[in-house]
């Protein structure tokens, strides 16, 4: 009788052993398996949500729902002081350029302000942009740097070469640099951005455009206004304290040359000592940023 209930309790035993292990397999199972409503939970409980049918999607169009804030590039951050530097060139190049631009017709006040490198005429081509500002000399009617203050960068030339041969020059007025070649919409071609602005009497405003090289012709894409000051103003302007007005402009790139959307974000700085306190930039809104801007131009 003993020996009967001992192997009884060593088949129950067993029993609850084969019983517990089985139980175990299915819970495992069933954590990793979906519900009907999208939601999927991992062995720790959690739940991790995924969107109804994203597997039918286009990865462009995923691709596109997943953008964040973080893949945004920056076009230009107007804060930034150590802008608009202009490398030098020495005289081959420079009487290389001018020859091309203007022929023995070129006075000897003549300097290049911008060289660039990228696709300008057509995509995926290595060529060379240099930009040239001034004005037309009112006696001579010849392009110089030689200006007087009002007519400071009314006149630009645009000239691109591929490798040492020139393919074209524009004479368009694209203010007083341009320093930046980018990509903006993916296809193959370089947009160009320059700058354009006021100086007088301690203030000083500045903007800027987005344009391309079309048809042997430039056209102007966006223009954005961009900063303002007035710290070495003697008094303020229209009951505006002396202070300085900065935007940041962004997009997210896209491709097959559709253009992207442009977003701006807008910061105010104190003066100090005539000049913008580095330190001071603070957010600031789209309205008092213009209202300031506009109050200055």
């Amino acid at each position: 009788m003993k020996d009967f209930m001992k192997q009884t309790m060593n088949r129950f035993s067993i029993f609850t052993m084969i019983l517990v292990f089985g139980l175990g397999i299915m819970t495992s199972c069933s954590s990793s398996e979906k519900s009907s409503n999208g939601e999927q939970s991992s062995n720790d409980g959690t739940k991790q949500v995924k969107p109804k049918n994203a597997e039918n999607k286009p990865p462009e169009i995923q691709s596109a729902e997943n953008k964040t804030v973080s893949e945004k590039e920056i076009l230009w951050d107007f804060r930034k002081d150590d802008n608009f530097k202009s490398p030098t060139f020495s005289k081959e190049e420079t009487a290389a350029v001018v020859k091309y631009l203007f022929g023995d017709q070129a006075t000897g006040k003549i300097e290049i302000r911008n060289r660039l490198s990228g696709s300008f005429t057509k995509p995926n081509a290595k060529e060379t942009l240099y930009y040239l500002s001034g004005c037309r000399d009112e006696e001579s009617k010849q392009f110089t740097i030689d200006c007087p203050h009002v007519s400071w960068d009314s006149v630009g030339w645009i000239a691109i070469f591929d490798g040492t041969t020139p393919i074209l020059k524009i004479n368009e007025a694209l203010g007083f640099a341009v320093e930046k070649a980018t990509d903006v919409n993916g296809d193959g071609k370089n947009e160009l951005l320059s700058f354009s602005g006021y100086t007088q009497s301690g203030i000083q405003t500045q903007g800027a455009a987005l344009g391309q090289i079309s048809d042997s012709k430039y056209q102007e894409i966006r223009n954005f206004k961009g900063y303002a000051e007035n710290c070495a103003f003697g008094e303020t302007v229209s009951g505006d304290k002396k202070a300085a007005q900065a935007a940041v402009i962004s997009y997210v790139p896209t491709k097959n040359d559709k253009m992207p959307e442009f977003s701006d974000e807008y910061f105010r700085g104190t003066c100090k000592d005539d000049e913008v306190d580095k330190s001071s930039w603070k957010s600031s809104s789209k309205k008092d940023f213009e209202d300031f801007f506009d109050s200055l131009s």
